[in-house]
C-alpha cells in the first residue's frame, strides 16, 4: 500500500464555505441538496445502462488530504457522468469528492433551461471568447474551490475528440489553476467506451456498452513549472490511453470469442 501524500503545511487545510467567492458560495449552498439526489440517481443509471469498471482506484486514497484537480480526456457530453460514477465510492462518504466542472458558456449556458441544469450540476461557465481578465476571474473561482477542499474536473483538450484519441496538445488553463493552489495535485483520469455510447454528432445513446475508467499517477503542481506540468499531464494521459486501448482490445476479443 502506497503511503498517502503529505498534507499541505497550513494549520487549517481548506477554506471554509463562507470564504468562497460570493457567486460560487451561493451556487455551492443552493445546489448541494439537489446534487446529493441527482448524482446518486445518475450513478445508478450509468451502472444499470452501461456499467463502469474502475482501475487504480487506490490512487484516490493517496491524494485524499490534498487539493485535487482531475484532468481527463474528452469524448462525449456525458464524460462527467462516467467520471462521477467512478468516484461514487468516495463522494457517497464525503460529498466534496464529487467534482465541480468548467463548461463552455456558449454551448451549455445559452438557454435558461440549460443554464439551470448545468448550474445545478456544479458547472462554472467559461466563455472562451471573453477577455483575459474574465477568463482569469473564472479560473480564480476554480482555484478557490480547490482551496476549499472540493475537487475540480477539467478537460484540457478544450473540446471533444473527433477521432476518439487524445489530442496532440493540451490547453494550459488547468495547469495555470493548479499552480495557484499551494499543495495542489493534478490527477489524470482516462476513460474509454463513451465514444461508442454517444459520439460527437449523435443525440441518442447506445445502451449496453461497458465503460472503463483509469486513474493515473498524481502530479505535484508545486514541483514543476506550468509548461512542464502541461507536458507531464499529456504524457500521463497518453500512457493511460495506451493501457486503455490494449485493455479494451483484449476485452473486445474476449467478447467476440464468447459469441
Amino acid at each position: 500500500m502506497v503511503a498517502p501524500l503529505p498534507r499541505p503545511s497550513p494549520t487549517r487545510r481548506f477554506l471554509r464555505v463562507r470564504e468562497l467567492p460570493i457567486a460560487v458560495r451561493v451556487q455551492a449552498v443552493a445546489t448541494w441538496p439537489a446534487m446529493r439526489v441527482l448524482s446518486f440517481l445518475e450513478w445508478r443509471l450509468c451502472e444499470a445502462l452501461w456499467g463502469v469498471s474502475v482501475h487504480n482506484r487506490e490512487v484516490l486514497d493517496i491524494v485524499a488530504d490534498r487539493p485535487v484537480l482531475f484532468v481527463a480526456n474528452h469524448l462525449s457530453v456525458i464524460d462527467s457522468w462516467m467520471i462521477g460514477s467512478a468516484l461514487a465510492h468516495h463522494w457517497l462518504r464525503e460529498f466534496r469528492w464529487l467534482p465541480w466542472q468548467l463548461a463552455d458558456k456558449r454551448n451549455y449556458f445559452d438557454t435558461t433551461l440549460k443554464s439551470a441544469f448545468f448550474w445545478t450540476h456544479m458547472c462554472l461557465a467559461m466563455d472562451r471568447q471573453a477577455d483575459t481578465a474574465q477568463k482569469w476571474a473564472t479560473m480564480e473561482q476554480c482555484a478557490a474551490l480547490l482551496r476549499s477542499g472540493r475537487r475540480m474536473l477539467v478537460f484540457p483538450e478544450g473540446t471533444r475528440s473527433r477521432t476518439g484519441l487524445l489530442a496532440p496538445k493540451l490547453k494550459p488553463g488547468a495547469a495555470a489553476v493548479a499552480k495557484t493552489v499551494p499543495g495542489c495535485v493534478v490527477l489524470p483520469v482516462y476513460h474509454r467506451g463513451i465514444e461508442e455510447i454517444l459520439p460527437v454528432g449523435t443525440s441518442w445513446p447506445r445502451f449496453g456498452v461497458p465503460v472503463d475508467v483509469w486513474w493515473g499517477r498524481p502530479l505535484e503542481a508545486d514541483d514543476v513549472t506550468e509548461e512542464a506540468l502541461v507536458v507531464a499531464m499529456h504524457a500521463e494521459l497518453a500512457r493511460l490511453e495506451d493501457v486503455a486501448l490494449r485493455h479494451r482490445g483484449r476485452k473486445l476479443a474476449i467478447v467476440e470469442d464468447s459469441r
